[in-house]
């Protein structure tokens, strides 16, 4: 086995490039006045019908196609109604508290598969896989991912904040 990191052809992702830029000329183009309560029940309404999609998805349809346009129909719909950054969902979205978590949110992210697969390697290499290699495996791989997580943010937050105010 190996591990590629090709997601998708290079055909589909410039489509998605595409449907970014439209997007975005369409936003620019739509009327900047709505109201507090249009984007509250909008925002509210999109992402009902987000998570109850995403839980019927694979029932609603064989056709892989089909279900690949309502993706990207379903996106669209998302990015725009979350574009206007005025619902209720936005501000929670916007408030110190969750910008904190995706601060650091990303280092967890991209610290924890690498830690995640080659600690797993070692372990299936040299260990037999029991209840207690399992549990120091998982407890070793959460303590390093966040104290790694950890340096990483305060490393990168401060040569942010140096390269910002010079």
């Amino acid at each position: 086995k190996h591990c590629t990191l090709v997601y998708a052809s290079p055909y589909r992702r410039v489509f998605f490039v595409l449907i970014g830029m439209s997007l975005a000329m369409i936003y620019k183009r739509l009327p900047k006045n709505i109201s507090n309560t249009a984007a509250n029940y909008l925002e509210v309404l999109i992402v009902i019908f987000f998570l109850l999609y995403h839980y019927f998805r694979n029932t609603i349809s064989e056709d892989k196609l089909f279900i690949y346009t309502i993706d990207i129909i379903l996106c669209m719909c998302f990015v725009m109604v979350f574009a206007f950054d005025r619902g209720i969902c936005s501000k929670l979205l916007a408030s110190k508290k969750m910008q904190f978590l995706g601060n650091r949110s990303m280092y967890i992210f991209l610290i924890h598969y690498p830690i995640r697969f080659w600690i797993g390697r070692i372990v299936e290499h040299y260990f037999d896989w029991n209840i207690t290699n399992a549990i120091l495996f998982i407890l070793f791989e959460l303590i390093t991912t966040y104290y790694l997580s950890y340096l990483a943010y305060q490393y990168f937050s401060k040569k942010i904040t140096n390269g910002l105010s010079k």
